[in-house]
């Protein structure tokens, strides 16, 4: 048994033991999270024999042996969760990060859509490594917390991950976890804050395009692909709110991974002003049309995302579906119209026909309260 090694990761810290030769492959794989000893840390065991290992916490044993090949993604997911469970009071999505310039890039997108290969060219291009798997959300100052796993790649990812980073995985991996610190850098512990957020997806043989995606598309997909927006209730639609709110968003589509990620880099330069939120009041009792109570809403930009608890829904509205749910708050229908009609000078007819779409559409949807 070799000296038992420590990395950290958050509030955790774990130690390698066992097999020489397995606990040097597995130190190399988290270079990236090594720290210097913590005395009196919670201490998690990782015990590594021929062929197998394990996490041990406090001794008992909590997860049970995985063979040799299944073991760096049976950590990488265990401290995922460890992540996840340690700060119950953050927003937590499905992301990738970089730093670059002192500020972060987000890259957002479910799995199997190329994030990682992303971020492997956004850190050989120079950007400094945060993390591939997920992001920590602080709801008050909507600045993120990452811990520097290794890169997980997929097996349809590796032929582009060899030819950006030089590297080569095992002969026969389907997947590959590569520290960032053996092809660039990971970037120091510290606070970056968020002006870039990127929704890749990666599209065989299309040219590279990145262009501007709406705020409030932004934030529906930031909760999409949240691990516990659920657990946070309506309070998560405020923190991805805030979050995209003073950041550039944008759709990022392409087949090459490094021309892709020069694209991302070039307008992560660009200075973009915030964005406008304001949060939807709750509707007044009267007998016209009326929001439902429990369902919260945010205007970001002049779109509307909706969160309904029961049964859990994320609903973006378009500019006129905005303008229409703000104004059933309970006003009799034939006052809404006239307020639009000398707002707008547009016909009473047309806009009638709006209002009654809207209301059908909304009915349907369960938001409207029940005359």
């Amino acid at each position: 048994m070799n000296e038992a090694k420590q990395f950290r990761c958050h509030d955790y810290v774990f130690e390698l033991c066992g097999d020489t030769e397995q606990v040097d492959e597995l130190e190399e794989l988290f270079v990236d999270l090594a720290t210097p000893t913590v005395p009196d840390a919670h201490i998690w065991t990782i015990e590594v024999e021929k062929g197998r290992a394990r996490v041990v916490i406090d001794g008992d044993d909590v997860k049970p042996w995985v063979g040799r090949d299944e073991f760096p993604a049976h950590v990488i997911s265990t401290l995922t969760l460890a992540t996840i469970i340690a700060h119950p009071d953050k927003l937590h999505t499905h992301a990738a990060a970089v730093v670059h310039d002192g500020r972060s890039i987000l890259l957002v997108a479910p799995s199997g859509s190329g994030k990682s290969t992303l971020t492997c060219a956004l850190v050989a291009a120079g950007a400094h490594y945060r993390t591939d798997e997920s992001v920590a959300i602080d709801p008050d100052r909507f600045h993120i917390t990452t811990f520097p796993k290794p890169i997980s790649v997929k097996k349809f990812g590796i032929h582009e991950v060899k030819r950006l980073t030089g590297l080569s995985p095992e002969d026969g991996a389907t997947t590959w976890e590569i520290p960032a610190s053996s092809f660039g850098s990971a970037a120091p512990d510290d606070d970056y804050p968020v002006t870039t957020i990127a929704f890749n997806s990666y599209t065989p043989s299309e040219p590279t395009c990145v262009e501007p995606l709406h705020r409030a598309s932004a934030v529906h997909r930031i909760l999409a692909d949240s691990q516990d927006s659920e657990l946070h209730g309506p309070d998560s639609l405020l923190v991805a709110a805030g979050l995209a709110r003073s950041a550039q968003c944008l759709r990022v589509t392409g087949s090459d991974a490094a021309d892709v990620a020069q694209a991302v880099l070039e307008a992560h330069q660009l200075d973009i002003a915030p964005g406008k939120m304001s949060l939807v009041p709750h509707p007044r009792q009267g007998p016209g049309p009326a929001r439902m109570t429990d369902v919260r809403s945010v205007i970001i930009d002049g779109r509307a995302v909706l969160y309904t608890p029961e049964p859990y829904r994320l609903i973006e509205l378009d500019e006129t579906q905005t303008l229409w749910w703000l104004l059933f708050d309970g006003t009799p229908l034939d006052d809404t119209v006239n307020e639009v009609v000398r707002e707008t000078g547009s016909p009473s007819a047309a806009v009638i026909a709006a209002g009654r779409a809207c209301i059908e559409g909304f009915e349907s949807l369960g938001l409207l309260q029940s005359p």
